[in-house]
C-alpha cells in the first residue's frame, strides 16, 4: 500500500509465502539504484527511495531469487507518477 508523500514515496508490501528467498529481497528505484528496505513484521516490508523522486515516472522494482531454481527471480514493480511543482503533468 503506497503512502501519499510526494517527495520520497513509501511502499508497504505484504509478501505472500512462495518459492523465493526472503533474505535475497532487493529493491531498486528508477535512476537511484538499490533502495532502502525495512522489515516491519513477518513478511511485511517497507520500501522507500534514497532521495526525492523527480517529476514524471519512477518505478520501484523488487526482486528475490528462487529457493529452488538457480538464476530464476521473482519480481514486483510499482509505478509512481509525480506532477511538476506547479501541479502540471510533465510532457513526454
Amino acid at each position: 500500500m503506497p503512502t501519499k508523500d510526494t517527495d520520497i514515496p513509501v511502499l508497504t508490501v505484504r509478501m505472500e509465502e512462495g518459492g523465493y528467498k526472503e533474505t535475497g529481497l532487493r529493491c531498486y528505484a528508477s535512476g537511484q539504484g538499490r533502495i532502502q528496505l525495512e522489515w516491519l513484521e513477518d513478511r511485511v516490508v517497507k520500501v522507500s527511495a534514497n532521495e526525492a523522486i523527480k517529476p514524471g515516472r519512477t518505478k520501484y522494482t523488487c526482486t528475490a531469487p528462487s529457493k529452488t531454481e538457480e538464476g530464476v527471480f521473482y519480481w514486483f514493480s510499482f509505478l509512481w507518477m509525480k506532477p511538476e511543482a506547479d501541479g502540471r503533468w510533465y510532457r513526454e
